[in-house]
């Protein structure tokens, strides 16, 4: 599998390169969640390894900012927080849709190796291989 595209080293901003970066790597997030809800509605696992490092080094770049060159970001980091809710609760109904199909009920963890095999031949979307209907 291969690297998801926002798991970055933070870097400390400085000036209009470290604001363009910011607003790449919030752009990189809302599509990361974008693809997950996708693949979600779709009835695929998802793997968000690195999105809550991805999530801590922007908001630790946002509050080494000024405060009125931080404030820019409100909106962006609003649409991605309900984003974020919004992927929690798909989340939390998939694994629960899932844990009761009578397929996955049985004693020897049907639903455990089908979790297991979807994330381990899945291929997340990236911007070569967006995602597609379901």
């Amino acid at each position: 599998m291969t690297q998801p595209p926002f798991a970055q080293a933070p870097v400390t901003p400085t000036g209009p390169v470290a604001t363009d970066r910011i607003s790449s790597d919030l752009a990189a997030i809302a599509a990361a969640l974008r693809d997950a809800a996708h693949m979600i509605d779709c009835g695929a696992t998802v793997d968000l390894a690195g999105l809550d490092q991805a999530v801590d080094a922007l908001c630790a770049d946002l509050v080494g900012m000024p405060p009125a060159d931080a404030e820019r970001f409100l909106p962006g980091l609003e649409l991605v927080m309900r984003d974020l809710d919004g992927l929690a609760n798909a989340l939390v109904a998939q694994n629960a849709t899932t844990e009761q199909t009578p397929t996955t009920r049985h004693a020897d963890g049907v639903a455990t190796k089908r979790r297991r095999a979807s994330a381990a031949y899945a291929r997340p979307p990236s911007a070569d291989h967006p995602p597609t209907d379901c």
